[in-house]
């Protein structure tokens, strides 16, 4: 009574067939543009993990550096929420023109843009992009189609400083996996899209004043 021995082991072998033959399965062919952007409704978790340099580095400019962000996207709308090594938290919303920053004690505050005649170190574009740091990304600095974490992927890289910069993206959707240079390494996990995204009354409060604020300024500064 050898026969169910053999049919599991025929079974494994045809099992691991498979997985070879679908590792090795041709790759689709990259879209243009490389990196894809995320869907109307989307979200993802970015999570950073610091060299010994990279520490060095945002603790001078930062105590408390950023473990991570989680950001969720809807139409032309996103929230940022930022996890710090100490715990604290804070919460970011950006709308097409403005971005407001909930801080430490409730308090709303402008993030300072490009149109403004000034950039905060805050500011985060994402009129072009959703994944900043990597707009980079094009045909021009792929290396390789390879493995990773079990997916498909394609690897990435430019040069960095004294080093490099290293980026992976998934190879069905163009969406980043990994982003390391010499400083840090950022791996990004999706998460269940949204089924809307409303902002607190507070902020939309705020939001009206400042746009009410441009338009007073465009119309002063206007030629008679």
């Amino acid at each position: 009574m050898k026969w169910p021995y053999l049919v599991l082991a025929v079974c494994g072998i045809a099992l691991a067939i498979s997985t070879v033959a679908a590792q090795n399965a041709p790759l689709p062919p990259i879209k243009t543009p490389t990196l894809q952007r995320a869907p109307e409704l989307a979200s993802w978790t970015i999570s950073f993990k610091y060299s010994n340099a990279g520490t060095a580095q945002h603790r001078r400019t930062d105590p408390d550096p950023v473990q991570s962000i989680t950001v969720t996207k809807a139409g032309t709308t996103y929230r940022e929420q930022i996890a710090h090594a100490s715990g604290q938290t804070g919460e970011k919303w950006i709308f097409e023109d403005a971005q407001l920053q909930i801080v430490k004690g409730g308090f709303v505050v402008i993030v300072e843009t490009p149109s403004t005649g000034k950039s905060s170190p805050e500011f985060n574009d994402y009129n072009t992009c959703d994944f900043g740091g990597m707009e980079w990304v094009s045909p021009s600095h792929f290396r390789s189609a390879q493995p990773y974490q079990g997916r498909a992927a394609y690897l990435f890289e430019v040069p960095k400083g004294q080093g490099k910069a290293t980026a992976v993206l998934s190879a069905d959707t163009q969406w980043p996996l990994l982003y390391s240079d010499e400083e840090v390494t950022c791996t990004y996990t999706f998460n269940a899209p949204p089924q809307e995204l409303t902002p607190p009354e507070k902020i939309l409060t705020i939001l009206k004043k400042h746009k009410a604020g441009l338009q007073k300024l465009k119309l002063h500064s206007s030629p008679p």
